[in-house]
């Protein structure tokens, strides 16, 4: 091992106490709040393609949306 790479390995060891201490307070109350955003996530996303829905029933929307090029040619839906 070369003496810069050991060096490298001893500075994390050094900072792991503060990485550890960083992942309990910072990351994991976010990584815990994850589970209920998805359900919030799926309620928008219903949302929207029910306002994509109510959008192709308006007269000439469909030839407005081939002009602007959309990015899924032929899905209404947006999952």
């Amino acid at each position: 091992m070369d003496t810069k790479e050991f060096e490298a390995v001893l500075e994390v060891i050094d900072n792991l106490p503060a990485i550890i201490q960083s992942v309990e307070s910072d990351v994991l109350p976010i990584v815990r709040s994850l589970d209920s955003v998805a359900p919030e996530l799926s309620e928008i996303l219903v949302v929207a393609n029910n306002c994509l829905e109510a959008l192709n029933g308006i007269p000439g929307f469909q030839r407005l949306r081939r002009r602007g090029g959309s990015s899924s040619e032929g899905s209404n839906r947006l999952t």
